[in-house]
């Protein structure tokens, strides 16, 4: 079986907590992967990390029709006044072949530990981050005509043309 697996982890700055959702994909099963099951558990490793909800039963795994395997995890740490923690999160997922019994696992960590503090001045609660995520902001002229028509210099595009934008 070849099998495509998508990881997404979110925090929010003025929460303790994140979550952790995967997804197992299959692109191929022949042989003994055809009938395939996936099940996972989540685990959090940091000095106060503890998993609050955990949910990835075992779920049928095909090509035809696509059915994929989702799972989403919660997690928590509890941060004092002068706190900065660290914590990782990771599913451990198991695949169950029904033709022979046999279980393989896999393991999903993600690219960042999450960091929890309360450093953050005139904030009165702590909150959780993503420290080596760099967010990223693509903006495409064609999907956005305001856009384009504003900043577009004369001849103006054919989609401009009676646009209130270009006729400033």
């Amino acid at each position: 079986m070849t099998y495509l697996r998508y990881a997404y982890l979110y925090s929010d700055d003025s929460e303790t907590g994140w979550g952790y959702q995967i997804e197992i994909s299959p692109t191929t099963m022949t042989g003994a992967t055809i009938g395939s099951s996936v099940q996972g558990s989540a685990s959090c490793s940091g000095e106060t990390c503890e998993v609050l909800k955990s949910t990835f039963p075992s779920q049928p795994l095909n090509t035809t029709p696509l059915t994929d395997a989702q799972g989403e995890s919660f997690h928590e740490m509890t941060i004092g006044p002068d706190d900065v923690l660290s914590a990782s999160s990771a599913w451990t997922y198991y695949f169950t072949s029904p033709a022979y019994g046999f279980s393989t696992s896999g393991v999903a960590r993600p690219y960042t530990d999450v960091r929890c503090d309360n450093a953050v001045p005139d904030r009165a609660s702590a909150g959780c981050i993503l420290p080596d995520y760099t967010p990223t902001l693509l903006e495409s002229l064609r999907a956005t005509p305001l856009t384009m028509c504003a900043t577009s210099k004369k001849p103006w595009p054919l989609a401009c043309r009676g646009h209130a934008a270009a006729h400033r």
